[in-house]
């Protein structure tokens, strides 16, 4: 039987910083990627961990940040483990690049938020510009520049080995304009670009049996909390259950998470998040994929801005997705807006998701084959030399 095609992905995981969005968008990735017949591999890279359980460090971590990140750590690394396919740990560019000489056939980037300013000129793997990766054919899936500018001084020169180039959001066309000829096309985020059954089969049974509002934050819990008190009486609920988010960044203050009781007292891993939201009234977040798989599981959602990072209102992710796929502005500016606000016609989305979804399948197809071709004409030259 003719071997599958390697991909490697160059992505966030999650894994190290506990962020589910990126650790369910790398999962879905590997999905699609089968989903178009290859065989995907999500390249791990950072700073090695320890393997025993009693190394002197993890007894660090957990005198710090107590038993539940330990847990929560767990649950992530089981997770990735159980659910995709990863490769051993780089610490440095040349392993990187050894390995993908040897190993991999396609080199894919993507998705979530890697070509933002701050990270490209730290992370060349996250536009696999490395010279003797040059003749590789590279695909972008959904990179997001959610953002600000795109700030690398090689991009034009690096994209030049891309067969296939997409965005997260239609601002991306723009930022690229002057550094490459090819189409830039928008496809989906893809943690949407799965269908609801790929989430559904990773949810457990329902952590909380009475109705419940959940709130998941990656800001100052006490801002929102009047508000979702209000929202959770236009849904007559009376339990409002947080996700703990300070092992996000374990260095923030500790009134980010000040969830006065009200958080999930248990760990929460990938499997456990994904329960929460499927089972909840109403969900409030300020976080990008805590929206998106709302709409996964066709869930009423809340959006919060999250002001010491950024004004939603002035970063175009959000409205983005809301206006491609027909849904009214979710944004709580004031307690009032949430009367104003009316239900999501799930009706209207989930037509529209549907096209989104099969123009992101055919992209992802199509480069694919585009790449093949190209290594195959690399392959035969190669003959000849």
């Amino acid at each position: 039987m003719k071997n599958k095609i390697k991909v490697g992905i160059t992505t966030w995981l999650g894994n190290t910083s506990l962020n589910y969005g990126s650790m369910l968008q790398a999962s879905a990735m590997q999905k699609l990627i089968k989903d178009c017949g290859c065989n995907p591999i999500t390249i791990n890279i950072g700073k090695s961990r320890p393997k025993s359980l009693y190394h002197p460090l993890l007894f660090l971590e957990l005198y710090r940040y107590g038993l539940r990140y330990i847990k929560t750590k767990y649950s992530f690394s089981r997770f990735m483990h159980k659910n995709m396919k990863i490769t051993k740990r780089f610490c440095d560019n040349k392993t990187l690049v050894n390995y993908a000489k040897q190993n991999l056939q396609i080199l894919l980037c993507g998705s979530d938020a890697i070509w933002m300013e701050q990270w490209l000129p730290l992370c060349p793997y996250f536009l696999w510009d490395f010279q003797e990766l040059e003749e590789f054919p590279k695909i972008a899936y959904a990179p997001s520049i959610p953002a600000g500018e795109l700030v690398y001084p090689h991009i034009e020169h690096a994209l030049k080995s891309f067969v296939s180039i997409s965005g997260r959001e239609t601002v991306i066309k723009e930022l690229l304009l002057p550094y490459t000829e090819q189409k830039v096309s928008i496809v989906l985020d893809p943690t949407l670009a799965v269908d609801e059954e790929f989430w559904n089969k990773k949810c457990l049974k329902p952590l909380i049996k009475e109705p419940y509002i959940l709130g998941y934050f990656l800001s100052y819990a006490p801002l929102h909390r009047i508000s979702i008190q209000k929202i959770k009486q236009r849904y007559h609920v009376n339990k409002i259950v947080y996700i703990n988010t300070n092992f996000v960044d374990v260095n923030v203050d500790s009134s980010l998470t000040d969830y006065k009781g009200e958080d999930y007292k248990k760990a929460v891993g990938p499997n456990e998040f994904l329960t929460l939201i499927k089972n909840a009234t109403a969900v409030c977040t300020d976080s990008y994929h805590g929206v998106a798989l709302s709409i996964a599981f066709k869930r009423e959602f809340y959006v919060f801005d999250r002001p010491m990072i950024q004004d939603y209102r002035k970063n175009c992710r959000l409205p983005d997705l809301f206006l491609r796929l027909g849904i009214d502005d979710r944004y709580v500016e004031s307690n009032q807006c949430i009367d104003e606000m009316g239900e999501i016609d799930w009706s209207v989305v989930e037509d529209k998701l549907r096209e989104e979804r099969k123009y992101s399948h055919d992209f992802l197809r199509n480069a694919i084959q585009k790449a093949i071709e190209k290594r195959e004409i690399i392959n035969e030259s190669q003959k000849f030399n």
